[in-house]
């Protein structure tokens, strides 16, 4: 999951199946090598998670419940980009350099 030129989808907080399971799929068709569902996180192996995956869901590298509260992520500080998703952002805004 982290070789080469890692693209790590981490997912905090998200409580639809429907929409992590579109996540999921989504993951795989734009080619990311893995996925972090943190604790809170709705199962990606719930039903509608996994219709909503359309399979990506048995495809790709991912761990799910991962606790992280009280320390600090992992991908801070280590060279990671890290691109929160946003409404407004387009292909100059600074979250996409």
């Amino acid at each position: 999951m982290f070789r080469g030129q890692p693209l790590v989808v981490v997912l905090e907080g998200v409580q639809d199946p429907g929409n992590a399971g579109a996540i999921i799929r989504a993951a795989e068709a734009f080619g990311a090598t893995g996925l972090l569902f943190l604790k809170g996180t709705v199962s990606p192996y719930g039903p509608k998670a996994v219709r909503a995956s359309a399979g990506s869901v048995f495809r790709m590298p991912l761990v799910a419940g991962l606790d992280v509260a009280g320390r600090a992520r992992p991908w801070n500080n280590t060279g990671w980009m890290s691109t929160p998703p946003s409404p407004r952002a387009s292909a100059t805004s600074p979250a996409w350099i």
